[in-house]
């Protein structure tokens, strides 16, 4: 700038920064089991506002805690910077949730002792199954299949949970009578 006054004049002049708004960052996206919590983490700014706020214990934070979502839900994250820029910066980030698992290790049934019975173990073909109790030997013909044979000695609750690729569980389990004869008796 020049002022002038008469014949006296003087300069000055101003350096005028321009701030870039702040760039958001919702993070990853996330897959987690129902029943469990995620942590979301934004960056990009001071101030920042998750909507909606359904399961977040906190929405105005940059790294809430959704807590035990029932759905898949998308967040939309607004960032401010520390300049208060009045133009707000929005990203989003996707929580999937797996639905609970759905296994069945059979009805309740009774076998007469040493009679063997196969544990119809169902659900996804692409579950890892593990069987309990897995210490009695001889008992269950395997415990990492979906359907073993069972030769229980004595009445015994079996339990089975069936593990899916994103690690969440679903388990049932199964009673089994045992019911001991004389050999004279049985037919």
């Amino acid at each position: 700038v020049i002022g002038n006054i008469g014949t006296c004049s003087d300069t000055a002049d101003i350096t005028i920064k321009v701030t870039p708004y702040p760039p958001a960052d919702a993070g990853m996206n996330a897959t987690l089991c129902i029943g469990f919590n995620a942590q979301l983490s934004a960056a990009g700014g001071s101030s920042y506002n998750w909507s909606p706020a359904t399961y977040l214990n906190n929405p105005t934070i940059a790294n809430p805690l959704v807590i035990q979502p029932q759905a898949d839900i998308t967040y939309t994250v607004t960032v401010t910077d520390t300049l208060g820029c009045s133009k707000a910066i929005t990203d989003i980030v996707k929580i999937f949730v797996i639905p609970e698992l759905h296994v069945f290790a059979g009805n309740d049934t009774s076998i007469v002792e040493d009679q063997p019975l196969s544990l119809p173990g169902s659900g996804a073909t692409n579950y890892v199954w593990n069987w309990l109790p897995d210490n009695l030997p001889g008992w269950l013909s395997s415990t990492t299949v979906a359907s073993p044979t069972a030769t229980p000695q004595d009445n015994i609750t079996y339990y089975v949970i069936g593990t899916d690729t994103h690690g969440c569980k679903g388990t049932d389990s199964v009673n089994i009578l045992v019911y001991t004869i004389d050999p004279d008796m049985y037919v």
